[in-house]
């Protein structure tokens, strides 16, 4: 990618002109294209920009959950915000109030934190992802953050690294020391969905590419469904996808994968519609839920799970499979209990969480 095509302006803030951060990318941008502020930014910039800053507070927060929903204890280290590519559904259209790329020169002072939680924490693995509020590996190549975080990670045995993507920037993690605590995920989708929902990002081929590369490397992998879309034929599109990864990727070497069906909020359908006022995905009936997001009917939303499941089981049946923010009435039908009594889901949900004490029937007829 050429990053002075993908960036028109690079604002600096003042406290991180002298990173190392801020000099990889001025050593790529023209003088003329680098604004370095008096100041903190405010926020990102707008379209097109790149803001170094400086982060001043926690880099580590626990995954909030949704009201109503089972949790998986997963830790977000946030080391910036925004994404560079333009996927239909993705909630940050929501949440950023501009739409430039913010990353944080000082992340790496992320592993202190990442170091007390992980001797706080009472289950077997803190896991944590970069991958939250943007991706972790596509702008591997501009910033270099990933490959700063892995040798860190790789040398303690408390806390799981999980890089999330849709990228094919792997190769400058192929030599680095992993220990064999860093996870890179995939989020994927079928190609009919990708080409038509996930504009700018590589194609499927390519990411199931990077994840042989990162496979031969000796990481560990995991991969996202989420969001399912119930399209035609989704069933077999989706599952035809489980046998695309495993047919090209060992099982073992997966450490689990989650799944998640469609559901999004009232503001975000607004926005996906004024990009696209012919999009698809609103064609199916959708019911509000407790936590103010529309989703399938919950019948629904069990099967699909019932059937990924399944299809996953039958290619890797020690591979962990679960559901991402979904309630104890889907858990049930779908995967016959909940987290708790599935022996496999153990190192990974440990004694599990609601979103709130509440736990919603979101998507039940009355």
């Amino acid at each position: 990618m050429k990053w002075t095509n993908l960036f028109d302006e690079v604002l600096i803030e003042a406290a991180a002109v002298d990173t190392p951060l801020a000099r990889r990318v001025c050593a790529i941008f023209p003088a003329h294209r680098v604004k370095v502020l008096d100041g903190p930014a405010s926020a990102t910039g707008g379209a097109g920009s790149l803001t170094v800053a400086v982060e001043k507070g926690a880099f580590l927060r626990r995954c909030p959950g949704t009201p109503g929903m089972i949790c998986c204890n997963l830790f977000v280290l946030n080391l910036g915000v925004g994404c560079p590519y333009g996927c239909s559904f993705c909630f940050l259209h929501n949440y950023q109030n501009q739409p430039g790329i913010r990353v944080y020169a000082n992340f790496l002072d992320a592993m202190a934190e990442v170091e007390e939680a992980a001797e706080d924490f009472e289950g077997d693995e803190l896991r944590v992802t970069t991958g939250e509020f943007a991706d972790s590996l596509a702008l591997e190549e501009l910033t270099g953050m990933a490959s700063e975080l892995i040798p860190p990670f790789g040398r303690q045995k408390k806390a799981l690294l999980e890089l999330k993507t849709k990228s094919d920037q792997v190769d400058s993690l192929l030599g680095l020391e992993h220990g064999g605590q860093v996870v890179v995920s995939w989020s994927l989708s079928p190609a009919v969905v990708a080409q038509r929902e996930e504009c700018g990002a590589p194609p499927l081929e390519a990411r199931l590419a990077a994840a042989q590369k990162a496979a031969a490397a000796g990481y560990l992998l995991a991969f996202h469904f989420d969001p399912v879309f119930l399209i035609a034929d989704w069933q077999q599109h989706y599952v035809n996808l489980v046998d695309k990864i495993f047919d090209r990727l060992p099982g073992a070497r997966v450490r689990w994968f989650s799944l998640g069906g469609f559901r999004y909020t009232q503001s975000l359908k607004n926005v996906m519609e004024q990009r696209d006022s012919e999009t698809p995905v609103f064609l199916h009936e959708f019911v509000p839920c407790d936590d103010g997001k529309f989703r399938y009917f919950a019948p629904l939303r069990a099967e699909m799970y019932r059937i990924l499941r399944e299809a996953i089981e039958r290619r890797a049946p020690r591979t962990p499979v679960y559901a991402c923010m979904e309630s104890a009435q889907i858990w049930k039908k779908a995967f016959g209990s909940l987290p708790a009594g599935i022996e496999k889901l153990g190192p990974i949900f440990g004694p599990f969480r609601a979103g709130c004490p509440s736990l919603g029937s979101c998507g039940q007829r009355s």
